[in-house]
């Protein structure tokens, strides 16, 4: 799992197994996404949401 947020945008992939999350920015969104972040849960199952705002 990768996570980051340099590029202010949203993203969640899956490429090879591996998990790319980015949950955006609440104060300088860009490429015309909205205000957000996420929810990363790590328990017995892996989960993820992203909150638009």
């Amino acid at each position: 799992m990768v996570v980051f947020g340099h590029t202010h945008i949203p993203l969640y992939k899956v490429i090879d197994n591996i998990i790319f999350i980015n949950p955006g920015s609440t104060i300088y969104p860009r490429a015309g996404s909205n205000k957000s972040f996420g929810i990363l849960t790590l328990k017995e199952n892996i989960s993820y949401e992203n909150i638009n705002i």
